[in-house]
């Protein structure tokens, strides 16, 4: 479906966040903020995919996505 769309020129969105933070205590910050993220991406019928990735900084986290 998605493929469907970057065809038919409508786009794809990507959409990435970087958390600072140990992963054990930040894991549960990580799936609420990727399913906010998710569930604002279907209201807005924007189609596409979300990560969110836990790192010890930033710059670390930037490079994982």
């Amino acid at each position: 479906m998605l493929i469907l769309h970057v065809v038919i020129g409508k786009g794809l969105t990507l959409v990435g966040s970087v958390i600072e933070g140990d992963y054990v205590e930040k894991y549960a910050s990580a799936l609420a903020a990727k399913q906010t993220v998710t569930t604002i991406m279907k209201k807005e019928k924007a189609p596409g995919f979300a990560e969110v990735i836990v790192a010890d900084s930033a710059v670390q986290g930037l490079s994982y996505l």
